[in-house]
């Protein structure tokens, strides 16, 4: 071969090299990730893209942290045409976001995708969360679970044997972890100096409406009748006597502080405590550290049982993407047992798939994680996902009740939502679809 004819085939296979390579780039699917940042949360996000696209070289992601006032930045890019393919959300925005279609669909994906056992391996307390519950859109699937932060009980285990008593944990154990020994404890664990108290036996986020919805269902009610969620029942006798029966702690007998202050917890001002899971690692153990020994436990049983809320913390496809199965395969990855195992590994949140579990409760042996998975075999998913009409209004009318009567005691729960009941059915029949 002569050295011309060589020259003349080296250059035709660069020419070749190069065309497959932009054909390569012509078939590769760029997407965009609306997700937010910042501490071990952007390492996780950079192992799900590194991962994803190792496993998935056809598609390239780009991750698009909001900023200020995402949400309505969002509403308005949707609406616009111009927003990114896959969006993190959670509480009630998810659903706003469904029930006016700005969400795709998922359950074709579902159906084509995901086997039964596959679908049995969600919680099912996270799995329900993603479906519409009300509207035109009823009965879409618009998202896949990203993580579960269910309620426990936080206790400070060095203020309780101090005071001689057993620990919720040992409570539970032997059947016996109720809102009356939660009661009795914390008698028992409130101090006062000259008059002021300077310990609190228990606390829970007493303003939060999506919260209190979990003492409702431990008392066999809800904020809305179940059997028609058009009628409120939050003025109900078991509603009554369930916000009473905190009023009583708070108020009468001073052993509950009226909402929740993490500080106090962390100052071991506060024995007990109701709070999400998801901040044992991120808020409680990187404040208190050795301060003094603490656990988790699940919720104390009310009448009707221990009924913990599993947040409803979901991704999502924007319904006018240009590249639903690209989203797709991205979001069937991050809530895959993989995916899940990254979240886990480096954030410490609890994962969505019982196949993941494991590796949850293996992070750290100081506490009791498998609380995580005895919860969720009574949780339910959030009390936003089922409340007809606009979710904001009704929540802040239903706050506000809450702020007026357990957290700040200008009047009794009675009084406050006998006001507030008019209000809350006014904007049901005025915006429910």
């Amino acid at each position: 071969m002569t050295a011309m004819r060589r020259g003349v085939m080296g250059v035709a296979l660069c020419l070749l090299l190069v065309v497959a390579a932009a054909a390569a780039l012509a078939q590769t699917t760029t997407i965009r990730f609306h997700y937010r940042g910042g501490g071990a949360r952007t390492e996780v996000v950079q192992a799900w893209i590194q991962e994803f696209e190792r496993q998935n070289p056809d598609i390239k992601v780009e991750w698009e942290q909001p900023t200020g006032d995402w949400q309505d930045k969002l509403i308005v890019a949707m609406a616009t045409g111009t927003a990114p393919d896959v969006v993190e959300f959670w509480g009630s925005f998810g659903q706003q976001l469904a029930r006016n279609g700005w969400l795709l669909d998922l359950r074709p994906y579902v159906e084509r995708d995901m086997t039964e056992e596959d679908i049995a391996d969600f919680f099912p307390a996270a799995w329900e969360g993603t479906f519409v519950q009300h509207g035109p859109h009823a009965g879409e699937q618009f998202a896949l679970p990203r993580y579960i932060n269910t309620m426990v009980t936080y206790y400070n285990k060095t203020l309780i044997e101090q005071a001689g008593l057993e620990t919720p944990t040992q409570l539970y154990r032997r059947g016996d972890w109720t809102w009356q020994t939660l009661r009795e404890s914390s008698r028992k664990l409130t101090r006062t100096v000259d008059g002021e108290t300077v310990q609190w036996g228990y606390m829970t986020m007493t303003r939060h409406w999506e919260r209190m919805a979990q003492f409702l269902w431990e008392n066999g009610t809800d904020w809305f009748d179940p059997a028609d969620p058009t009628r409120f029942t939050g003025d109900s006798p078991e509603a009554l006597e369930v916000m009473n029966f905190l009023y009583e702690m708070i108020w009468e007998e001073g052993i509950a502080y009226r909402d929740l202050d993490w500080n106090l917890f962390w100052n071991g001002q506060v024995a007990m405590q109701d709070d999400g899971i998801a901040v044992i690692f991120s808020r409680h153990d990187a404040s208190i550290q050795d301060s003094f020994d603490w656990d988790i436990a699940t919720r104390p049983a009310g009448p009707n049982g221990a009924v913990p809320w599993a947040t409803d913390d979901s991704l999502g496809i924007w319904a006018g993407s240009q590249h639903p199965e690209a989203a797709w395969r991205f979001i069937q990855f991050i809530t895959s047992t993989e995916g899940q195992e990254i979240m886990v590994r480096i954030e410490g949140l609890a994962p969505v798939r019982r196949s993941a579990t494991p590796a949850f409760i293996a992070l750290d042996d100081r506490f009791d994680l498998g609380v995580f998975i005895e919860n969720m075999l009574t949780a339910r998913s959030g009390a936003a996902s089922r409340v007809p009409g606009d979710i904001d209004a009704i929540g802040s009318a239903l706050a506000a009740v809450l702020r007026a009567s357990l957290v700040n005691n200008e009047k009794p729960y009675a009084v406050a939502i006998e006001e507030a009941k008019p209000n809350i059915e006014a904007i049901v029949r005025e915006t429910a679809q």
